[in-house]
């Protein structure tokens, strides 16, 4: 009787451990990748609404003006010739907004960027349900900033000259699917000013590099 007993908990405990190897492979193969890309997309959207909100609030505190960046150089004639960019004042403003989204994500709660296991399980039924998948950033590493010149007709003998921040950065995020690293990409119009005549010929560090 003991020996059947034994058996039986052997083969149940074999039946159990095998559910459980089972049930881990199924998830790593089939929810994992899926928990990922959730992720990479709740974290480009929550790291893109904060790169806005970075560049907005250095424009609403009038830390962004055109005439700070740019230069206007003009001939005898009085005609804008050349454009001279401010480096000092545009590697000020891109290590200022590169250090205020760093300052937003840390501060982003685990719920904000978490992902509703409902979602993972069944997105059609099931979206928005359930607990949530756990989210912490741990690191947000720069890939680039830079100023990026835009010239348009504005009307009869004018040039719209527009210039716009693109930022591209990469958020490090540690999920239970492992750590993630997703890149993010904003274009913003920071300034832009109506210049009279035709476009200068001469752009002069114009990129900020």
């Amino acid at each position: 009787m003991n020996l059947r007993k034994r058996r039986r908990r052997r083969r149940l405990l074999l039946m159990f451990l095998l559910l459980a190897v089972g049930a881990v492979l199924l998830i790593r193969l089939r929810y994992w990748p899926l928990i990922r890309t959730l992720v990479a997309v709740q974290v480009d959207n929550a790291a893109s609404g904060l790169i806005v909100d970075a560049i907005n609030e250095q424009i609403d505190a009038g830390s962004i003006q055109y005439e700070n960046i740019i230069t206007l150089q003009t001939d005898e004639t009085g005609r804008v010739s050349a454009l001279k960019t401010n480096l000092a004042e545009v590697n000020r403003l891109k290590a200022d907004i590169i250090r205020s989204i760093g300052a937003r994500l840390q501060e982003q709660s685990v719920e904000t960027l978490s992902v509703p296991i409902g979602n993972v399980l069944a997105p059609t039924l099931l979206s928005g349900v359930g607990g949530y998948v756990p989210v912490r950033v741990r690191a947000l590493r720069t890939s680039g900033a830079e100023l990026v010149s835009e010239f348009s007709q504005a009307g009869i003998n004018q040039t719209l000259h527009q210039l716009s921040l693109d930022v591209k950065i990469h958020v490090v995020v540690l999920t239970p699917a492992g750590e993630l690293s997703v890149p993010c990409h904003v274009e913003m119009v920071i300034a832009q000013t109506v210049l009279l005549g035709e476009v200068p010929q001469t752009l002069i560090n114009i990129t900020g590099e």
